[in-house]
Formats: C-alpha cells, structure tokens, sequence
C-alpha cells in the first residue's frame, strides 16, 4: 500500500514491505535506478565507440591489409568494392582498362577490386584476358608503406599481373583537372564525409584529413570525376548527407555531372548514398 508522507515539494510515497513494516521511500529507488540507467548509458555508450574500433581491426586482419594504427579502414571499403567489380564485371571488357582509387588511403578499395576482377578471369584464356590497371591517389605520405604492402601481397596472390598495372600518386584529386581530360575507364572514391564546419576538428591533422575536406571540398572532387572519367566510364562514390540542404549535395552532383553525363543513386552502403556516375 501506499501512505502519504509530508507535503508539497517533500511530499513522498512509501511503500510498506514484508510484515517487519520495513518501508523504502520511492525517491531513493527512483534515484537509484536512474543512476543505473545512466551508468549502463555510458557503458553502452563506450562499448560501442569500442566495438566499432575493434571491428575495423578485425576487418583488418580477416582482409589481410596494412594500415596505420591510428585510423582503419571500414567495411563500407569493401562493399564498395564489391559493388563496383559487380557493375564492371558486367561490361564488355575487352583490352585494357585504366582505374582510378581516389583519396586511396592504404588502397583497400582498388586492391579489392583488382582482386575481384583478377580472380573472375580465371577461367579465360590468357590471350582473351582484358588488362585490368589501377592508379591510387592519396594526399598523406603516411599510407605509402602500407599501400607497398598491400601491393606486394596483391602480386603474390596474382604472380602473372605485373607490379606496373598499380601505380601510386602522392597528388590532391585537384590536380587531375590540370591533367589530360577522360584518363579511366572506371573511378571509385570513398571519400571524407564531412565538411570543416558540420564538427569539431580532431587535434590529429592526420585523422582531420581522413574525416573531413581539409585540402579541397566536395564539389572540387566531383569536376575531377568529371574531367578524369573517360567517355562510357563508370564512377561510384560515397556521399554522405546527400539530402541535407545545408550541404547542397544533389545540387552539387546535378550541375557537375547532368553537363556531360548523368547520375543515380544505388542501393546505399550501411546507409551511406552510393553515386553512380556514367558519361
């Protein structure tokens, strides 16, 4: 049962326990279990700021590549390259075919995809095989060790492909627009995600830059897709807030790419707006 004890603001109910007239006031037990509940808030909270880190170790481990200690790739690396050797599997490929892995990283994506595409020719005759090239363009030198391990673990798996087909390219993707116009058959780009002003900059220059446009913004690397895309290429990209109007995205990828080309968005991967881009 319970009895009213006090008034107004000290008002409190008790409850009257077993028969010993033991009485445990509401308050206390209320206060009690929202404490617990935002200590196990926190626990949650931390867990799965881990969970994720450990994950991106696994994947890591399980995929088999080099990457700094500081920052790992994610899983969306890999669907992405999954989706992107589906889509090239499918065209008529005969002769060579230059690729590009823009803000490469340690070069998870385009090794992935080379690996898929490599493993898919298997079965055809050496003479009918098509020459699958990748370059990789990455702004931060701290990746190069990591991309000449991938490498290297690449040709040992594929003797036949030779180390010339996988180029590195210390560059910003800015500087594709002062290069030759339609250079790859097919582009790929997990990107940042965010500009400088949707969050606090992590003290980490290096961290900044995997996270954030630092060096160019989001537009800059869609007139680069533009310009470096060969005509009939293929381009897929990452794009996060594609609906935000802040960030102006659809509006950036309607004037880029509607100009001399078109574009759509897939089946997004793990929520983020997968762009295919053709021209």
């Amino acid at each position: 049962m319970f009895d009213s004890v006090g008034s107004g603001e000290t008002c409190a109910a008790e409850f009257v326990g077993h028969p010993g007239g033991h009485r445990i006031n509401s308050f206390v037990v209320s206060g009690a279990l929202l404490g617990a509940v935002g200590i196990l808030n926190r626990v949650t909270s931390i867990l799965s700021s881990w969970h994720f880190k450990i994950i991106s170790v696994i994947e890591g481990l399980v995929f088999g590549y080099s990457q700094p200690s500081a920052y790992h790739f994610s899983h969306d690396s890999i669907e992405l390259a999954a989706r992107a050797v589906a889509l090239l599997s499918r065209e008529n490929n005969v002769g060579r075919f230059r690729g590009l892995d823009l803000c490469a990283g340690c070069g998870v994506v385009g090794f992935e995809i080379l690996r898929g595409l490599y493993r898919g020719l298997k079965s055809v005759p050496p003479a009918l095989r098509p020459m699958w090239e990748a370059d990789f363009t990455e702004v931060q030198s701290v990746y190069l060790p990591h991309f000449e391990v991938n490498r290297d673990r690449f040709l040992s798996e594929f003797p036949t492909v030779p180390a010339e087909v996988m180029k590195w390219r210390p560059m910003n993707y800015a500087e594709l627009l002062t290069e030759p116009n339609g250079q790859y058959d097919w582009i790929v780009s997990n990107p940042p995600y965010f500009d400088p002003v949707q969050g606090k900059l992590p003290p980490s220059e290096f961290k900044a830059r995997c996270r954030f446009f630092i060096d160019s913004d989001f537009e800059t690397l869609c007139r680069s897709v533009a310009h470096a895309l060969a005509p009939k290429g293929l381009a897929l990209l990452l794009v996060r807030d594609l609906s935000d109007p802040v960030r102006r995205r659809q509006e950036i990828l309607d004037r880029v790419f509607n100009t001399h080309g078109s574009w759509l968005e897939l089946e997004p991967v793990r929520g983020t707006s997968l762009i295919q881009v053709r021209k």
